[in-house]
């Protein structure tokens, strides 16, 4: 027995990986003089010989050219093919097909069936499958047109562009997986052939590549690029301070925009917080033929009619709250989160996503590029509303028919790839098919090799679950042994012993007891029956579900995907601030604050705070210290300041006299808020001074507009009907500022006077004030002829020093604590002039001794001693007072006879 000769096709393999495999020109170089052949093939009406690796030879070249090179005519036998054949117009689009089987001893095995392993050529595949041996399953019905050569053809070019050898089943499997994302196999595969593979080798020959003078001339221009970008279109600034200024309006506004993954808009993650619509409105069938495209929530159809008509939708006509038990929890709590937007910021961000972009960013990285990325694309601003009674009812209405263009993504695509998109696309004007051809060609303009697809059709994936009958029979006997309790109503319940079933119990099966989800049987959970009479018998083995089914891995794949329509609350605040810094940035309005504030110059701090309002230019609503008229007297000059603190400290207060003293000057205000309590405060104090008359709160630009004119009506109506009401209130305000004048002129007075230093004081009456009220506890009982006596405060303050020292000099060497104390307190200031004080003193004291002496010892002699007889103190008194009239001249000349200390040193 001879062995069969190998293909040259695969000969061309092996040698390729001997030296590591194909590049993409030797690929092209290999397979353009094959597809040309063919082409020319179609046009004279032929087919080519093809559907085995023996269908093709090496010349000399080396290129690939067919074994016959004169064709075949074609066969037609589309009454075999049409059943297996997928309807062009079918409402789900089936892209795989799995067998899952359960084995109680093998496990869980999944099969593709997009593969049918068997190469006997008498075996009919039963749906479009990959055969062994590069050849095409309509071949088997003896079906062979120009479809038929172009998928051969598909298949050769993958086989040398990946280096899979597809008479292997396991590398044909490989490619059938990988199909979607040759990226896996190959990745220095161009995208512009990867996307022609795959055109080329679609099982759907409604979407299988039409014509080869198409295909021929993609490959060969594959790495043409374009070379106009439009740098023209961009109009220079007409100054360098302008071009200046509007760079930074620019890189203003590029800070409002978060491209973090943590920005839903940009890198959508399903969460409780959204409902994806399409998925609650499938129904849960036993055959998905049974499903209409008038019954899905997808954005082309009757569901995207209803809800451009700007009319409320009830949900429930497309909804399936029946099959799907999270539907009410999940809009409640998007109803609430609605509502909390509005009442904190003013208007609400629940959004309708009309459609996704799901893209790869080309410039990362390889981990970061095999990322799919889904970010909604066009967004409807909506309202949803609950109506409550037996059955509660949500109606979804749309507040206009213009869509947003996510902002957030519009932002990116322009920074990354140059992608402009506009900010709105009308409904009633723009068509989604226009609006994606418009994308597509931008796309295509600086990248070819991306495919941007639109998907209409809600893609699924088959899954047929095959039991083995062992294991189906264990299940049974499982369930017969341990049957199931039967539901209880919640207020059912019974204590009784031949009945018990307690409260607690059956409030647990009916609140806490998780429900068993609709789709459990997709993921090998067994079929949970809704009637009795579908109760799956003994002989049922197989059942067929489906799951949807989400493109991944291809980064030169994308998508706008039309199947996805999601409810949920994006957090687009800011984008008010990016039209208007846009719009700046346009425009060619200059500011000198705005120049002032972002100047490279350095700033000017003024030192001196502004001078004070006089009363009468001042307009303060609510009570104030003197920081806060400060910053308002600083307003007026102009100078641009920041007023920051914690909450308490008097920040709405201050906005509110900022705004009244404008108003009262005759000029405008806007005040912004990034949240609605701010401006409620504000507002709130404002109507309590009876100013709500002259401002108009808007909280929503579109929700708040008849509130708006209907408060500008109420005012000037009021203002038309008491025209003399201002005469009236200026005369009163005058008078009120005359009085609090008058008043405030005679604090002033006051204020100089305490202020003011008498020259006998030396300091301010504030200060000498303050001084006596610290020393009030120390203060000495004087008479007042004491206090007379005493020096002035001026001289006091005068001789300080000389005081200090004298202190410090008569605590440490006298012993005393003050002057006084002492006996030199009570010398004469004549005696302290002399020359010599000290022998002057003792000269006095000798005289004044030898003079004394003889009236001692007479009145020694002359008075008998007193003892404790109290009338004897009578008399010595009396003598003690002649003696004070009889001093002699010489005493009263060393001593100060004023005080009684005085005439005791006389009598010693």
């Amino acid at each position: 027995m001879t062995t069969p000769a190998i293909a040259p096709l695969l000969q061309l393999l092996d040698t390729a990986d001997a030296h590591g495999g194909l590049q993409t020109d030797d690929v092209l170089s290999l397979v353009l003089p094959l597809l040309r052949e063919v082409s020319a093939l179609h046009e004279q009406g032929k087919v080519a010989a093809l559907g085995s690796a023996f269908a093709y030879r090496v010349d000399d070249t080396p290129a690939l050219m067919l074994m016959q090179p004169e064709g075949t005519e074609p066969h037609q036998n589309r009454e075999a093919i049409a059943p297996l054949e997928q309807p062009a117009a079918s409402v789900l689009r089936v892209v795989g097909e799995h067998r899952v089987t359960l084995d109680a001893d093998e496990g869980v095995s999944v099969e593709n069936l997009a593969l049918m392993a068997d190469a006997s050529p008498d075996a009919l595949p039963t749906r479009p499958v990959y055969l062994p041996g590069y050849t095409a399953w309509e071949l088997r019905f003896a079906h062979h047109d120009a479809l038929s050569d172009i998928f051969c053809l598909g298949q050769v070019l993958a086989s040398l562009s990946c280096g899979l050898d597809l008479t292997d089943s396991e590398e044909l499997a490989r490619f059938a997986a990988s199909r979607g994302n040759l990226f896996a196999l190959n990745r220095r595969l161009h995208p512009v052939v990867a996307a022609v593979i795959g055109e080329m080798t679609a099982l759907d020959r409604h979407e299988r590549a039409r014509d080869l003078p198409s295909v021929i001339r993609r490959l060969k221009t594959y790495r043409d690029q374009p070379l106009d970008l439009g740098l023209d279109r961009i109009a220079p600034a007409k100054d360098g301070a302008g071009q200046r200024r509007q760079a930074i309006r620019l890189h203003l506004r590029d800070r409002l925009f978060d491209l973090s993954r943590r920005n839903r808009l940009l890198h959508f993650k399903p969460s409780q917080t959204h409902v994806n619509l399409t998925v609650a409105s499938v129904p849960l069938v036993v055959d998905i033929k049974n499903i209409r495209i008038d019954q899905l929530c997808v954005w082309d159809g009757r569901f995207a009619s209803d809800i451009a008509t700007c009319d409320p939708v009830p949900l429930a006509r497309w909804l399936r709250f029946e099959d799907q038990p999270y539907l009410p929890g999940a809009l409640d709590r998007i109803l609430q989160e609605a509502r909390r937007d509005r009442s904190e910021y003013g208007f609400s961000q629940l959004s309708l996503v009309m459609a996704f972009l799901r893209w790869h960013n080309l410039k990362e990285g390889e981990s970061e590029r095999a990322e799919r990325i889904a970010s909604p694309l066009l967004m409807l601003s909506v309202e949803l509303t609950r109506k409550k009674g037996v059955k509660d009812q949500y109606l979804l209405e749309a507040a206009s028919s213009e869509a947003q263009v996510n902002p957030t993504l519009r932002h990116h695509l322009r920074q990354l790839y140059g992608i402009v998109l506009p900010e709105t696309v009308d409904l009633h004007e723009t068509t989604i098919e226009q609006f994606h051809a418009q994308l597509a060609a931008q796309i295509a303009a600086t990248e070819p090799g991306v495919q941007l697809r639109l998907v209409k059709q809600p893609e699924i994936e088959l899954i047929h679950q095959r039991a083995r009958q062992r294991l189906e029979q264990f299940k049974r006997r499982t369930r017969v042994r341990n049957p199931g309790a039967q539901p209880v109503a919640a207020q059912d319940f019974s204590y009784a012993k031949d009945d018990f079933r307690p409260l607690g119990l059956q409030l647990y099966h009916a609140k806490v007891r998780p429900v068993p989800l609709p789709l459990r049987s997709a993921v090998g959970a067994p079929p949970m029956p809704r009637a009795p009479q579908m109760a799956a018998t003994a002989a049922q083995t197989e059942q067929q579900t489906y799951s949807l089914h989400e493109s991944t891995g291809n980064p030169y794949q994308w998508d706008v995907d039309l199947t996805s329509v999601t409810l949920g609350n994006f957090n687009h605040r800011k984008m008010s601030l990016v039209r208007d810094y846009s719009a700046l940035s346009e425009s060619e309005i200059a500011s000198d604050a705005f120049d002032r504030v972002f100047s490279l110059q350095p700033r000017q701090v003024d030192a001196e705070p502004p001078a004070a309002l006089p009363l009468a230019d001042q307009w303060p609503v609510v009570q104030a210290d003197a920081t806060q008229t400060a910053a308002v007297a600083l307003a007026r000059t102009g100078t641009s300041y920041i007023i920051q603190g914690p909450p308490g400290t008097g920040k709405s207060q201050t906005i509110t006299n900022l705004i009244a003293d404008y108003v009262g000057r005759g000029q405008r205000v806007l005040f912004v808020c990034e949240k609605r309590a701010a401006i409620d405060v504000v507002f709130h104090r404002l109507r309590q001074q009876g100013l709500d008359e002259l401002c108009c709160m808007i909280h929503d630009s579109q929700g708040d507009k008849k509130a708006f004119v209907q408060n500008l009506k109420k005012t000037y109506e009021h203002w038309l009907a008491a025209p003399e009401e201002l005469d009236a209130e200026t005369r009163e305000r005058t008078q009120l500022v005359d009085t609090m004048d008058a008043d405030l002129k005679a604090l002033e007075r006051f204020d100089a006077a305490m202020r003011e230093a008498p020259e006998h004081l030396a300091v301010a009456v504030r200060t000498l004030m303050a001084r006596l009220i610290a020393l009030k506890p120390h203060d000495p009982a004087l008479t007042p002829l004491q206090a007379e006596a005493l020096p002035t405060f001026a001289a006091w303050r005068r001789h300080e020093d000389l005081v200090a020292r004298l202190h410090l000099a008569v605590t440490e060497s006298l012993g005393v604590p003050y002057l006084s104390a002492h006996a030199f307190a009570q010398l004469a200031p004549v005696l302290l002039r002399q020359e010599r004080p000290l022998a002057r003193l003792v000269e006095l004291s000798d005289r004044a001794a030898e003079q004394i002496g003889p009236h001692r010892d007479a009145l020694a002699g002359a008075w008998p001693p007193l003892g404790d007889d109290p009338t004897l103190w009578g008399d010595a008194l009396a003598v003690v007072a002649d003696a004070r009239r009889a001093a002699s001249a010489g005493i009263s000349r060393c001593s100060t006879p004023r005080t009684p200390r005085a005439s005791r040193s006389a009598r010693r």
